[in-house]
């Protein structure tokens, strides 16, 4: 998810920054009963629009860790070992 912060201080242009990273939506759903002539029953289920955002500094904090900075560092060790076809 991305914003521009020049978009309210009246500046020229776009200046887009990482807000975050959408990670997951929130779904409702509700029974229903329906009477006409005959009865239905069924359930609805949409997307609320309500989403959760992981902030951009967790998933920095995340990236630059110490266990995936250990986990690229033996990855490229293996690739530059692995022999060439």
């Amino acid at each position: 998810m991305f914003v521009d912060i020049n978009k309210f201080s009246n500046k020229l242009g776009y200046d887009y920054k990482l807000l975050g990273v959408v990670s997951g939506e929130v779904f409702e759903s509700s029974d229903l009963s329906l009477q006409v002539t005959t009865s239905y029953r069924g359930n609805v289920a949409a997307n609320s629009d309500v989403s959760v955002v992981v902030p951009a500094e967790e998933v920095k904090a995340i990236l630059y860790s110490s266990e995936l900075e250990k986990l690229r560092n033996d990855a490229v060790a293996a690739s530059l070992s692995a022999p060439k076809h």
